[in-house]
């Protein structure tokens, strides 16, 4: 089951990481001093302290940009293979596995919040996670011989 929960867990990661590249941003916007031009003949002092000029830090946060993209890209197409794989499962608990799965894994929700949206204790809600669990280790075996199967 530990594979079937790092499978899960991929979309939040990839969340993380690209949150982790816009605070990076964040920092660098930080440190883009643009001074105003003067036309009027006065001159305007410039740092000369090597890496600190104004066209690598501009193109740290170009490079960065990029980095987010590329990351929104691989935190979408982690979302979408989440929700189908939650999707497939197969959930004869009304629906509450399903639930359980996308609160914890989507969301990122806590056992005590997830316990509260489905008025269930935390206990019990820990216990249809497992079950949950056994139901996307399923469908990732099935997928796993489907795949088997169409290489022969």
């Amino acid at each position: 089951m530990t594979g079937t929960r790092e499978f899960l867990r991929k979309y939040l990661r990839a969340k993380k990481e690209r949150m982790v590249l816009e605070n990076h941003i964040l920092a660098l916007k930080d440190t883009l001093d643009l001074q105003g031009v003067s036309y009027d003949g006065v001159k305007v002092q410039t740092s000369k302290e090597k890496g600190s000029g104004i066209e690598e830090k501009i193109a740290s946060k170009v490079n960065l940009d990029q980095q987010i993209i590329d990351m929104r890209n691989v935190e979408l197409n982690c979302l979408e293979s989440v929700q189908e794989l939650i999707n497939e499962i197969n959930d004869d608990h009304e629906g509450n596995l399903k639930l359980v799965l996308s609160e914890k894994y989507i969301k990122g929700g806590s056992w005590r919040t997830i316990a509260e949206r489905i008025n269930f204790s935390k206990s019990w809600t820990e216990r249809l996670h497992q079950k949950a669990l056994k139901e996307a280790e399923k469908v990732l075996e099935k997928r796993k011989k489907i795949v088997k199967n169409s290489i022969k």
